[in-house]
């Protein structure tokens, strides 16, 4: 089990062009940190050796699209890639014969940030009876690895794909294939 995850960070480290140091502390920081409530929590912990300013380097640096009017395409190769690398540590399922993915699209409301870019309106469910279910934000698509449920134990999810929705997209088209 140790060598598979030696060799899962270091094919992880050779995929991030950029910043791959500062990714990987703050990857090993989030995976460790369980009570976390912000960046900055994360940055204090014991496996996050820099400095509180070169997670927005890196996070900023994460990805970089080569030319910005082949922004798209770059992103679904730089995505496809890291599914690349992580495909090959998934569990192998025992109850079925293949693997189960799942798509969602989940609201992010985000009423007061003014100065965001091409926010929409959004749903969100609301309890009060009369009220819109509502709000203004943004929308974010997820494709996720839905691992097989053993007896006892809580379903997850691995996200794999996270796609932000922008207003001139239709949510229901992100998760079909082109």
């Amino acid at each position: 089990m140790t060598d598979k995850l030696f060799q899962f960070r270091l094919d992880l480290y050779e995929a991030l062009p950029y910043r791959r140091d500062t990714l990987l502390d703050l990857l090993d920081a989030l995976a460790s940190n369980t009570t976390a409530r912000s960046v900055v929590e994360l940055s204090l912990s014991p496996f996050f050796r820099r400095e509180y300013s070169s997670i927005t380097d890196g996070t900023d640096n994460f990805f970089q699209a080569t030319d910005p009017e082949q922004a798209g395409e770059d992103r679904r190769e730089w995505e496809q890639k890291l599914v690349r690398v992580i495909g090959p540590y998934l569990p192998h399922p025992q109850k079925r014969k293949y693997w189960l993915f799942g798509v969602d699209v989940t609201s992010l409301p985000r009423p007061y940030a003014d100065k965001l870019a091409d926010r929409t309106y959004v749903y969100q469910p609301n309890t009060l009876k009369g009220n819109k279910p509502v709000n203004i934000g943004h929308q974010s698509s997820v494709l996720a690895w839905l691992p097989e449920k053993q007896t006892g134990e809580p379903s997850w999810v691995v996200p794999l794909i996270v796609r932000r929705v922008t207003s001139q997209e239709k949510k229901t088209r992100l998760g079909q294939p082109n």
